[in-house]
């Protein structure tokens, strides 16, 4: 044998050597990986569909943190100074309530509930950097819609983007950002829409058009404001169901004024420092069958201004409206739900209990 050949046979078995551990190795690392890959203490789900998972859970969460982050600096604590009062032992005591607005325009328009500075004789609202800034009620557009816009003075403020709030879906996320009982500011909670074009009856009307929620809203909160997790508003917190006629609890149910309904509102009220409504010049109380009277709905007429279109054209406290035109009052339609779509000016005929007898009554109405 040549001497080259004694290497080049020690080369080849080296070689095959290493072939060998190399398949072996792989089959092992392959044995090993499936063990691996088995392993999952009873739970069905592999290691790519957990990471999937997981993946999901971290891009929602992210998503909602940086809305928050985002929508926060225009979300404040409004606080409203009520006129003096007396205790049951007939001392003066002074009132306050906090709620929660939302800077829509960095000029210094704030839009709140209506019922948040509702009486109030001083109005402050608290920024989300802790500085105070006095308020002036600059209109508000109750008792149509619970809607009010501040004015503060502008400078080194954050505006909120708005939404449209026609295309929200039920099921989609949402997050509430408000005060929580005047104390905890910029308190944040999520939920989702749990229904569009919600109606919702109060004693002074019914509520139409409302987005529902089940986001947490609790006191203080209304006012604050209920966003995409693009961050951008799609509604104002207005009011919470606690719990139903019969005084069964319940939980879970808030509804919010649309963004739409709010810029529009807003706006106008902006641009001319009020929104023109038509007006009889009423106090009313919304009646359903559950204030087991003889009628199922109407709106009882508490008070008439002096003067007002009402009282030029005979109406008077006790007496119940039942339609507006020959529209009558129901459970989605309450009194001010009809007359919104009249103008000031307009001559109306209302259909009216009194005594026990059905009368027409025509009122030529007035302006809010």
């Amino acid at each position: 044998m040549d001497a080259w050949q004694r290497p080049r046979r020690g080369l080849l078995f080296v070689v095959a050597a290493v072939l060998l551990g190399a398949l072996v190795g792989g089959v092992a690392g392959g044995v090993a990986g499936y063990v691996a890959g088995e392993r999952t203490d009873g739970d069905p789900t592999t290691p790519a569909e957990a990471r999937s998972v997981t993946q999901l859970s971290v891009e929602e969460d992210s998503a909602v943190i940086q809305a928050v982050q985002k929508a926060r600096p225009a979300v404040v604590t409004v606080l409203s100074n009520l006129p003096l009062q007396r205790d049951s032992r007939g001392r003066v005591i002074e009132s306050a309530s906090a709620g929660s607005g939302v800077i829509i325009d960095p000029r210094g328009y704030v839009v709140t509930n209506e019922h948040v500075v509702r009486g109030a004789q001083e109005v402050t609202v608290i920024l989300p950097s802790g500085e105070e800034r006095p308020a002036s009620i600059l209109g508000h557009d109750a008792p149509y819609t619970d809607l009010a816009v501040l004015k503060i003075q502008d400078g080194g403020l954050t505006a909120v983007d708005v939404a449209d709030s026609d295309t929200l879906t039920p099921g989609q996320r949402v997050i509430a950002i408000g005060d929580v009982l005047g104390v905890f500011r910029g308190a944040v909670s999520v939920g989702v829409v749990s229904g569009l074009d919600r109606t919702w009856r109060r004693q002074d009307g019914v509520m139409e058009g409302l987005i529902q929620t089940d986001a947490a809203v609790n006191h203080g909160s209304s006012g604050g404001a209920l966003v995409n997790t693009a961050g951008a508003l799609v509604g104002i917190p207005t009011t919470v169901i606690r719990e139903t006629p019969s005084g069964e609890a319940v939980e879970g149910v808030a509804f919010a004024i649309p963004s739409n309904t709010v810029l529009e509102i807003a706006r106008e009220i902006m641009e001319r420092g009020r929104v023109v409504r038509p007006s009889i010049g009423v106090r009313i109380q919304e009646i359903s069958p559950s204030d087991g009277l003889p009628i199922q709905y109407g709106a009882l007429i508490r008070e008439v201004a002096p003067g007002g279109p009402a009282d030029r054209a005979g109406l008077a406290p006790g007496d119940v409206i039942l339609t507006v035109a020959d529209a009558p009052l129901d459970e989605d339609h309450g009194f001010y739900n009809l007359l919104k779509q009249y103008s000031p000016g307009d001559t109306v005929p209302f259909t009216v209990l009194r005594g026990g007898r059905q009368e027409v009554v025509r009122v030529t109405l007035g302006e809010r």
